[in-house]
């Protein structure tokens, strides 16, 4: 029997798709590190850690020695809170009376 490398897959079968990868990281485990964070959201290692370093809002993250953790239901979370508002429904008036409001609180 020859040995095939370092391969994780057995000769002539076939190679998973991304969205099955995604698909078993997301039913895994609650705690993702980084690599496996970064199948489950289809974004870069780089992004995560962007995101991670926010200076406001960032993902909330947990590090243990060299290695970082994301909890998948707090990544879940936060990914909602970062919705998308069509420009339409954007209220320009209210957004810049809150501003205001706000300023004029602190002073």
């Amino acid at each position: 029997m020859e040995h095939s490398g370092s391969s994780l897959y057995k000769q002539g079968s076939p190679i998973p798709k991304m969205s099955e990868t995604a698909e078993a990281a997301r039913n895994s485990a609650a705690w993702l590190d980084l690599r496996a964070l970064c199948m489950y959201a289809c974004v870069s290692e780089r992004t995560l850690r962007e995101w991670i370093h926010r200076p406001s809002d960032g993902l909330p993250a947990y590090q243990i020695a060299k290695k970082i953790f994301v909890k998948r239901s707090e990544f879940d979370d936060w990914i909602c809170r970062h919705v998308i508002r069509p420009i339409g429904k954007v209220d320009i008036e209210g957004i810049v009376s809150e501003v205001i409001r706000e300023v004029a609180g602190t002073r």
